[in-house]
């Protein structure tokens, strides 16, 4: 993968990656750990949406439970991951 500036240095996190981490039994969990604690070590910037964490709680409600949901959310309030506010005046700018 190439990174180019200005986006070198950040990472995006979406659901799959989130309900991966969460469950220790999904094919990609081992991997990604080692992954997201490479780049943790690199200092990289972790950034996601409002809406792809209401998409991965309702992900791990539905295929883990309510518990591990609510603590996987609890674990992304406590990082230093910034969570930008998708709504309907970002949907315009980016032209959707």
């Amino acid at each position: 993968m190439t990174v180019r500036a200005p986006t070198a240095g950040r990472v995006f996190v979406d659901s799959s990656a989130y309900f991966a981490l969460a469950n220790q039994r999904d094919d990609d969990h081992v991997g990604l750990t080692q992954v997201v604690e490479r780049l943790v070590a690199e200092r990289r910037r972790f950034f996601t949406t409002n809406f792809v964490l209401a998409e991965t709680h309702a992900l791990v409600v539905g295929r883990i439970n309510r518990d591990v949901a609510l603590a996987v959310l609890e674990r992304i309030e406590q990082s230093r991951l910034t969570t930008i506010r998708a709504d309907q005046r970002a949907r315009r700018a980016a032209g959707a």
